[in-house]
């Protein structure tokens, strides 16, 4: 009887170069264009749509690898609290089909500059951040859950709020000073890291609480671990993100 040999092991697929990840930023236009102020979800646009504004947000992104799973068993214990309350969670670290997605320390409230100065805007950021002074990390093992509103009040935050944060607190500042003068919004350096958000309904809403004292919830947070290491700032204008090396 003849036996087939074995073929040679296929080599695992290289790694996506963090480049692929800018290109699905966005949302599609049918999803939420410039005539629509709510997507599928229910998530209403935080700013309106201006012909010759261009939203612009720095920020540092964590692509969680070891930590990932320990995340999404903690965005699984959220949303079944939220399901108690007939409230739909949704998690930021994966797409609608299940993809992992990176996550941001921002750095910058979302900016709107013109289209005479988006360009003067981004090379003022560019200058704060490029060769900064030591490393920019992350405790993840140092966080504490919080629940935190959008500025209209449209939107609920669940993130992990950093409380050893020092070099993040620096870094904010250094891109407000780049952006003032500009005339656009300076950052409250309040650092966290954004996991999932849902629609709220009240301020203040019991759900928040129910969250952030579930000892299901607390049980998942405690097992995170690790510290995030940083060498690049992305200020993504538009659909156009850009990397800047600070270290």
């Amino acid at each position: 009887m003849k036996v087939d040999k074995p073929g040679p092991r296929k080599k695992p697929l290289p790694p996506l170069p963090s480049s692929f990840y800018h290109l699905y930023t966005s949302k599609p236009a049918s999803q939420l264009d410039a005539s629509c102020e709510t997507d599928k979800n229910g998530k209403v646009r935080a700013l309106p749509h201006i012909e010759g504004q261009w939203p612009t947000h720095v920020y540092l992104e964590w692509k969680p690898d070891v930590a990932w799973r320990r995340l999404e068993m903690l965005n699984g214990a959220i949303a079944k609290v939220l399901e108690t309350y007939q409230v739909v969670y949704h998690s930021l670290a994966k797409s609608d089909v299940g993809v992992r997605l990176p996550l941001h320390v921002s750095l910058s409230d979302t900016l709107m500059p013109t289209t005479e100065s988006k360009q003067q805007v981004t090379d003022s950021i560019c200058e704060a951040v490029t060769g900064w002074k030591g490393p920019i990390k992350i405790n993840v093992s140092k966080t504490k859950l919080q629940v935190v509103l959008n500025r209209q009040k449209t939107r609920a935050f669940v993130v992990l709020a950093l409380t050893d944060n020092e070099p993040i607190v620096r870094l904010i500042a250094a891109v407000n000073a780049a952006v003032e003068p500009h005339g656009l919004p300076a950052l409250a350096a309040h650092p966290h890291v954004s996991i999932g958000w849902f629609l709220p309904r009240a301020d203040p809403d019991p759900v928040s609480d129910a969250i952030v004292t579930s000892p299901e919830t607390d049980r998942h947070l405690t097992a995170l671990f690790g510290k995030v290491t940083f060498d690049c700032v992305k200020i993504k204008c538009g659909r156009l993100v850009q990397s800047v090396r600070c270290i």
